[in-house]
């Protein structure tokens, strides 16, 4: 400070700011579960927040229960444990925020045991089913039914046929399937009780290819090269899909040398037939279609 006539003095005053207080974090582990073995296995789904940071690790770990299980994640808010038995297991979720300050939270698992009285839960996975390219989605309805409980769980999965399909809501009975192309699928329903227990069903569907305006109206049987030394190629044609043939090649004497079943996904149908080690003389190809009408073909083995 300066007076009127120049003079001066000073003072000092120290302010010390200190660092807010960290608020700490909160641990969410999930709703209690209960399952009923042969089920063995259950998701964790656990979340931390941090109203002042930042979640900086999770961790699982078993506070009480049977020894026997398995944390796939222990670093995960997210994960599995498997190889549960029969009891009641508690595992404790711990979230640390950026600060270093930490919270718990507890879920109860009670597992328990195989359920001898209940009636395994029925699936059905609905018709066979063929379609026609361009058309290449279909919607799937499936069904089940539980005789002293409830149906709780749904599932479809592709289990063969072409890649690229997609199931649009896999665990829903109703879904659409779309993507598909040229070939053979087929699909698993399941569907899961109240106890754990499941049922499965399979359904097959074909993917036919659109027929051509020019293909022949009347099923077809060609064989070459006739006469043939080692590979001969059979060509089918037939007048629909996802007709059931019968491939049957026999010697002079009448004797069935080759068989096999085939279900054409297409209107024309090609197979390989390795005819190496078979002696020399004539052979007789023939065509069963859907067991209705047959076709054979005589070639000569050279």
């Amino acid at each position: 400070v300066t007076d009127d006539k120049g003079a001066t003095a000073t003072s000092t005053v120290q302010i010390t700011v200190n660092a807010a207080a960290n608020i700490p974090p909160t641990a969410n582990a999930g709703s209690n579960k209960t399952i009923t073995l042969p089920t063995s296995t259950v998701s964790l789904a656990g979340s931390g927040s941090d109203a002042d940071g930042t979640i900086a690790a999770y961790a699982w770990t078993k506070t009480s229960g049977p020894s026997t299980f398995t944390i796939v994640n222990s670093k995960s808010a997210v994960t599995d444990v498997t190889g549960l038995t029969e009891g009641v297991y508690q595992f404790e979720l711990k979230v640390t925020d950026d600060k270093g300050a930490t919270a718990t939270s507890t879920i109860q698992i009670t597992v328990n045991a195989v359920s001898v009285d209940n009636i395994l839960p029925i699936a059905n996975a609905g018709p066979d089913m063929t379609i026609t390219l361009p058309v290449n989605t279909i919607n799937l309805n499936g069904t089940g039914m539980d005789a002293d409980g409830r149906i709780v769980e749904y599932q479809w999965k592709q289990v063969s046929g072409p890649g690229g399909a997609t199931i649009l809501s896999s665990n829903t009975a109703f879904t659409s399937i779309n993507n598909l192309t040229g070939g053979t699928y087929e699909f698993e329903f399941t569907v899961t009780d109240n106890n754990g227990a499941k049922g499965k069903d399979t359904m097959v569907l074909v993917v036919a290819l659109a027929r051509l305006s020019t293909q022949e109206t009347s099923n077809k049987l060609k064989v070459y090269p006739n006469p043939v030394r080692d590979i001969a190629t059979v060509e089918i044609n037939t007048v629909g899909v996802n007709n059931k043939l019968e491939l049957v090649i026999s010697n002079n004497l009448g004797e069935e040398i080759y068989k096999k079943t085939i279900y054409a996904t297409g209107y024309t149908v090609i197979e390989k037939i390795n005819m190496t080690n078979l002696a020399k003389g004539i052979y007789t190809v023939t065509v069963y279609f859907d067991d209705k009408n047959k076709q054979s073909f005589k070639i000569l083995k050279l």
